[in-house]
């Protein structure tokens, strides 16, 4: 694992314990890539990148990355995580490809089983909406 990949790994898992999004924000690079299971295509909007990333580690409560369970290849890293929606327990991996400077380039996200994955998209719906909207004057 180069240098900018173990940084990478550290400041990931520290911020997502800590749900910092200020240092998870400046691990995203400027073009990025979400592929959800929620939706056919990519997100490639940075601000709703980061929408999507705040509303997950905001709604899922108990969210834990496995520091044992995460596997490295180049630029390429897969971390699997568990969590808690509603009264769903779920359980994913996200496989992230960084760039050359060691952000997150692609993030694919696999989430299960599907009642935790519809329980999620009920509430981070609105919670997205709320977040890119201007505010009501």
């Amino acid at each position: 694992m180069n240098d900018k990949v173990k940084k990478f790994v550290d400041v990931f898992l520290s911020a997502t314990a800590a749900k910092d999004l200020g240092e998870l924000d400046k691990l995203l690079a400027e073009e990025v890539e979400l592929y959800t299971p929620r939706f056919f295509k990519p997100i490639t909007d940075r601000e709703h990148f980061k929408a999507v990333l705040t509303g997950f580690l905001t709604l899922v409560q108990d969210l834990n990355y496995s520091e044992q369970r995460h596997w490295v290849n180049g630029n390429d890293l897969v971390f699997e995580f568990r969590g808690r929606v509603g009264k769903f327990e779920l359980h994913g991996v996200d496989i992230f490809t960084l760039n050359d400077e060691g952000k997150i380039k692609t993030l694919s996200v696999m989430i299960r089983p599907p009642s935790a994955l519809q329980e999620l998209g009920a509430v981070e719906d609105q919670f997205i909406h709320d977040l890119l909207s201007p505010a009501s004057v």
